[in-house]
């Protein structure tokens, strides 16, 4: 799952910031490839770090960072992938999981 949370943040980012902002953030966080893959599982303190370090490069708080990410991946076009996964997650988050 951690591909898909960490795809989500850098489709986030690119796309809301620019693929500057992400390079940076991508830099930052010491990431070997600044591409996620989706379908990858990656070590749990990577998406902490890249989420830490792209509050700091954006200048944003962390809740608002978070917030802002849910709501485009609930409406952002091009995620209309990932809304048609969380539909079939169950009725709650607890379900999701």
């Amino acid at each position: 799952m951690h591909g898909l949370i960490n795809k989500a943040v850098e489709a986030f980012v690119h796309d809301t910031y620019g693929a500057d902002a992400w390079r940076n953030i991508a830099c930052r966080a010491e990431l070997e490839d600044p591409s996620f893959e989706a379908m990858m599982v990656y070590d749990t303190v990577i998406t902490p770090r890249v989420i830490e370090c792209a509050t700091e490069a954006l200048g944003v708080d962390r809740g608002d960072f978070l917030q802002n990410l849910g709501t485009y991946l609930v409406s952002q076009p091009s995620q209309q992938a990932v809304r048609r996964l969380l539909r079939f997650g169950g009725v709650d988050f607890v379900d999701f999981l």
